[in-house]
């Protein structure tokens, strides 16, 4: 059994959470994500990945990809 996971002081708890950039999920940009994170401490981030990207293994990642991913999530 792994202990790593079994120390409940170990254990970190979310209190409060928003969207960086706009304020909905999607808007961000990196300059948005580099002050929050200068201002406020560590953020979580996902990707929405190429599927050329599901059989990366090593070395520097270049997509053939020619349309951007777009996720329509309503809002505008």
């Amino acid at each position: 059994m792994d202990t790593c996971f079994n120390k409940k002081d170990d254990l970190w708890f979310v209190k409060d959470f928003g969207y960086v950039g706009k304020g909905y999920y999607g808007s961000t940009d990196e300059e948005s994500m580099m002050k929050e994170i200068y201002e406020n401490g560590p953020i979580v981030v996902a990707l929405n990945a190429a599927p050329d990207l599901y059989y990366y293994s090593s070395g520097v990642f270049i997509t053939n990809a020619q349309e951007p991913l777009i996720q329509d999530n309503g809002n505008p």
